[in-house]
């Protein structure tokens, strides 16, 4: 396990930048619903917080993170709303492709 700018970070953590142009507001709100739809399907009860950091705009600190791993981002990336896992194995397996998809959002395993 690697600790990096804050982050507890092994593969199974998740870190997306979304390229849709939802705000931080509305991305927090879809990602609630899927969370929801999740619950329904698969008989859970997972809150947000249990999943997910709060969205946010990308920071400086996110970058580094993503760079530290390999990740090259373009300039608008840097602009980008950021969601990361709240830790490893935090967000449904079933949601993974979904955010992806939904965000049009980069995906990078932390670790």
């Amino acid at each position: 396990m690697k600790i990096r700018l804050g982050f507890v970070s092994n593969s199974s953590s998740e870190a997306f930048i979304c390229r849709s142009g939802y705000s931080v507001e509305e991305t927090k709100a879809i990602l609630q619903k899927m969370l929801t739809f999740h619950n329904e399907m698969f008989d859970s009860n997972l809150d947000f917080d249990d999943a997910f950091e709060y969205p946010r705009i990308a920071t400086e600190e996110d970058i580094k993170l993503l760079e530290d791993y390999g990740n090259r981002l373009d300039k608008t990336d840097k602009e980008s709303v950021f969601i990361l896992s709240k830790g490893d194995n935090t967000i449904p397996y079933s949601m993974l492709d979904m955010i992806s998809r939904k965000f049009d959002a980069y995906r990078t395993h932390l670790g």
